[in-house]
């Protein structure tokens, strides 16, 4: 059972959105996205979201080993769409895992709101519409 319980607005079951930065490299979401364009910052530490792709084992291994994997003047756009981390890690096998990505964790993830009772994320809160973690989509805020 998985940790957690997220809601990606760029990712479904059945479409799927990527970010592409102006050095050509394409990317999940934004949050990904704003990693990699603060990653070389003097005050590298103060930016939580490069804080998450280091923290985030799978995805920060992989960076080091091959980095330049979603790279488009190295690879297709659809060999790195398809790449195992954005086919599995960073999509619902590892939202459902015990070790999802951790940038899908800090802004994605699903919680209730105890004063309303609604599901919000961090990314959209008190507008998130949610999915079951088989991506059966649910209701909208109560």
């Amino acid at each position: 059972m998985s940790k957690c319980n997220i809601y990606c607005s760029q990712h479904s079951k059945t479409e799927r959105d990527w970010e592409i930065t102006p050095d050509g490299r394409v990317w999940p979401c934004c949050y990904y996205a704003n990693a990699w364009d603060k990653r070389l910052a003097t005050e590298f530490g103060q930016f939580g979201e490069t804080l998450f792709v280091i923290n985030d084992d799978i995805f920060w291994g992989l960076l080091q080993q091959e980095p330049d994997f979603n790279n488009l003047e190295i690879h297709s756009f659809d060999e790195i769409i398809n790449h195992p981390i954005f086919q599995k890690h960073i999509y619902f096998e590892g939202w459902q895992s015990d070790n999802p990505p951790a940038m899908c964790v800090e802004e994605c993830k699903i919680e209730i709101d105890t004063l309303t009772g609604n599901e919000t994320t961090r990314a959209e809160e008190g507008k998130a519409w949610s999915h079951s973690l088989d991506g059966t989509p649910l209701l909208k805020d109560k």
